[in-house]
């Protein structure tokens, strides 16, 4: 499901998290097999990892020598309180 305001590079990536269960800290996906996985460059999916982890959307974990991303939040689920 498309997320309102992104891109389509960016759903692509935000899809395959989700869809792969990467969504909490216990379980988490390197950049490399999401290049592989989406099948788009490695520096357009670093971009969108970045800018999806500004956004909220994916939280990043510092581990080794490559960093672990999983999803954060998800269109349907309800705002938080401020």
């Amino acid at each position: 499901m498309p997320i309102e305001g992104l891109t389509p590079q960016h759903n692509k990536v935000y899809d395959f998290l989700l869809q792969g269960g990467f969504t909490n800290p216990d379980k988490l996906q390197d950049a490399d097999k999401v290049t592989i996985a989406v099948k788009l460059p490695k520096g357009v999916v670093a971009n969108t990892l970045l800018d999806l982890e500004k956004k909220g959307w994916v939280k990043r974990i510092a581990r080794g020598k490559s960093a672990g991303y999983y999803v954060t939040k998800t269109p349907d689920a309800p705002k938080e309180a401020a």
